[in-house]
């Protein structure tokens, strides 16, 4: 039978205390970002996107895929070192020829075994792309302080470009509100009004 290490005893003493810090540290970084998700959709409703019900405003994955988070653990392979609090924005505008123009604003905290960040993230499914990413990578990497990390893919799927740091002794609200602005300055108005003009 497989026994508890010290680590395991330890931490399993410790949770009260641990779950009350997170807790707590949560309920913080929810009080200094939805009002980023509440002046995200107020810009996209006077550019008239219409949004659409897959919204997230603060929801809170921990210790798995979160596809699955919600469901019940039945197997341990499901778990590992995951904690997200997500904010998603889906909106879409149909153009001059009809075809959907389809976006999502992705921003919020993530750590898991890899990263520790704070994120803001634009990405694009429309079938028919209007937007060309690379340019304003390039313009970010002009730009904008090698503070912020900055990067893109595509599949067939999406492209998507992305503004981060990472979490270190010096995050603040302020630090989190800068970022917040470069994704706004150099991603999402600059995106809005590419599309506009190919709407013209």
């Amino acid at each position: 039978m497989e026994n508890l290490s010290a680590v395991n005893t330890k931490c399993l003493t410790d949770m009260p205390t641990l779950l009350d810090s997170v807790s707590q540290t949560l309920t913080k970084l929810v009080i200094i970002l939805s009002p980023y998700y509440d002046t995200l959709k107020k810009e996209l409703n006077l550019a008239e996107y219409s949004i659409t019900n897959k919204c997230e405003q603060g929801y809170i994955y921990i210790l798995g895929d979160y596809k699955k988070c919600k469901s019940q653990y039945s197997n341990i392979d499901n778990i590992f070192p995951s904690m997200e609090l997500r904010y998603r924005l889906p909106f879409e505008k149909l153009d001059g020829e009809g075809n959907l123009l389809k976006f999502e604003i992705i921003f919020g905290y993530l750590c898991d075994d890899n990263q520790n960040v704070i994120y803001f993230q634009l990405f694009e499914m429309s079938e028919k792309s209007k937007i060309f990413f690379d340019d304003f990578l390039d313009k970010l990497k002009q730009s904008v302080s090698d503070e912020w990390e900055k990067w893109m893919w595509k599949d067939g799927y999406s492209n998507m470009i992305c503004v981060q740091f990472s979490i270190d002794e010096f995050l603040s609200a302020e630090k989190i509100d800068d970022l917040f602005n470069v994704f706004k300055e150099y991603i999402l108005l600059p995106a809005m009004d590419e599309v506009e003009q190919k709407l013209l």
